[in-house]
């Protein structure tokens, strides 16, 4: 290998491991820092064609639509996740309460019946077999029985959760704070704020972000949206069928049936 290609070759390393220590500072420090802002740039982007459409039908600025959109935005969302952890925790905590009577009523007396017909069994064909049958059996059964009453652990655990998310609220409110007002100020200037940006970017740096910006929204974005509306009409048909013939939790039960008919191969067919 001559000089010159090892100069080259250094350089290279070198330049790649700088660029992978500065993807781990960011996705280390600035990353959380940096996410509430993200995160509102993202809400201003999904909201910048409604507003401007409103301001134009309904000839009022934009500045006041953008705050009402992003009032409304933040609302609808916050209302639907405390509607939905309120039902998922009820929902849970009902279902390990019921866990220990669903074995005593359920599973306990088949498991019995089971080995009652393999003792019988046993006994017309190797009557010495049966003192090892009946300790299995007290085994298998005690073991059943402390997992279910472990499972309590779970509630436990639930709370002790909640306990620590109640400690780290005071930041994550900040944040959420920040992500909201950086909503609204982006969201009013949304099209000055790209301009500017872009305007900052020069030559093959400029071309990148814009190929980036296209893969992402002509791509990505149409993907997810596709995916949200066939679970969308997944979840609506299912909560209407299943409420109709009267089947328990019928909304939560299609919610977990229209996120299972998203992974690959799987289907409602699976659970149905």
């Amino acid at each position: 290998m001559s000089t010159e290609k090892k100069k080259k070759f250094i350089v290279d390393v070198t330049y790649l491991a700088l660029i992978l220590a500065l993807g781990y500072l960011l996705l280390q420090y600035a990353l959380p820092l940096l996410l509430p802002f993200v995160l509102a740039f993202l809400i201003a982007y999904v909201l910048r064609r409604p507003i401007r459409f409103l301001s134009r039908v309904l000839h009022v600025p934009k500045g006041l639509v953008a705050v009402l959109l992003v009032v409304l935005t933040y609302g609808t969302i916050g209302l639907l996740l405390a509607l939905a952890g309120i039902r998922i925790t009820a929902t849970i905590t009902s279902l390990v309460q019921q866990i220990p009577s669903l074995y005593s009523a359920y599973i306990l007396p088949e498991l019995t019946n089971f080995f009652g017909w393999l003792e019988e069994l046993l006994a017309k064909l190797d009557p010495s077999l049966m003192s090892a049958l009946q300790e299995l059996q007290s085994q298998l059964l005690n073991m059943l029985w402390q997992l279910v009453s472990s499972l309590s652990v779970v509630v436990v655990g639930g709370v002790s959760m909640a306990t620590s998310f109640a400690t780290s609220l005071p930041g994550f409110l900040i944040r959420l704070l920040l992500m909201v007002i950086s909503t609204f100020f982006i969201a009013i200037d949304y099209q000055k704020i790209v301009r500017f940006c872009l305007g900052c970017l020069r030559g093959n740096t400029r071309n990148v972000v814009l190929q980036i910006k296209a893969y992402v929204v002509g791509t990505l974005f149409v993907c997810i949206r596709s995916y949200a509306l066939i679970m969308s009409i997944t979840f609506v048909e299912l909560s209407v069928g299943l409420t109709i013939i009267g089947v328990n939790r019928a909304i939560l039960v299609a919610l977990l049936i229209a996120i299972f008919d998203i992974l690959p191969v799987l289907g409602t067919g699976g659970i149905m």
